[in-house]
């Protein structure tokens, strides 16, 4: 009769570890399957690049692909969070296409933050930022070889504009305009359409003249050019046969005005 008494007393003992061990085992898999982030058992999505730097040529714009990962597979939305420190841009999301334009002079940086969320639960997100720079090459200027710099110019009484070609390169493709950066001493420059005249006084004196032009393509500016020549005035020129003369540069011809021309040897 004692087999009986001993199995009544350890089966409950048996079902008891059983029962305790089945719980634990749901309890893990639950806690495997939904990460512990919801009930419905997603994870939140995962962005793929959560830091990028992108460089954008000034006065452009550039288009990427947001990218994220959501396990098990769905929908994600994404969303700007933030844009506000980068001023100087326009900023449009279109589904997961993000465009970005450049907008203004500003070459100040700045960083967007975007969500990325699951479409059914805002609350599984994920955030990233991107960090745009503007780049930008200088314009350059280069002038004809008709330029007067470095040389002797005789300009008579209310004579004498000069007049020489230039030409602009931006490896960017903006538009380039040239203004007058430092004015010259005596005379005036003034810029039209690929050229530049030196205008002198109507009574020129003896000097160095000097004046730089500077190119711009809106966003910076590019190296000045610098011209510096020298002018002589035509009544400070001998009209005795051996010290008269009229000088012609570089396809430049200055006009000069004397009383007696027949004195004067060329």
């Amino acid at each position: 009769m004692a087999l009986p008494v001993r199995e009544t007393l350890t089966t409950p003992f048996y079902l008891t570890h059983l029962w305790a061990a089945l719980c634990l085992g749901a309890a893990l898999l639950l806690s495997g399957c939904g990460g512990g982030s919801s009930d419905s058992g997603d994870d939140a999505p995962s962005i793929n690049a959560p830091n990028q730097d992108l460089e954008i040529v000034a006065g452009g714009s550039l288009t990427i692909d947001l990218s994220a990962t959501r396990t098990p597979s769905g929908a994600i939305l994404y969303t700007i969070v933030d844009d506000s420190d980068l001023e100087n841009a326009s900023v449009s999301l279109d589904g997961a296409e993000l465009t970005i334009s450049h907008q203004g002079t500003s070459l100040d940086s700045g960083t967007i933050i975007y969500r990325a969320s699951a479409d059914d639960d805002d609350e599984l997100s994920d955030e990233g930022s991107i960090t745009v720079s503007w780049t930008n090459n200088a314009p350059s200027i280069s002038v004809s070889e008709g330029a007067p710099s470095g040389r002797q110019w005789r300009i008579g009484d209310g004579d004498g504009q000069l007049t020489w070609a230039f030409t602009t390169e931006d490896a960017d493709g903006h538009e380039v305009q040239v203004e007058v950066g430092d004015h010259p001493n005596q005379g005036s420059v003034s810029i039209d359409n690929g050229t530049v005249t030196y205008t002198p006084d109507d009574t020129p004196e003896p000097a160095t003249v000097s004046f730089t032009l500077v190119p711009r393509d809106g966003f910076e500016s590019g190296a000045a050019q610098s011209f510096s020549f020298e002018i002589i005035a035509a009544d400070r020129i001998s009209a005795s046969p051996q010290s008269g003369s009229v000088v012609a540069l570089n396809a430049v011809t200055v006009m000069l005005t004397v009383e007696n021309p027949e004195d004067i040897a060329l």
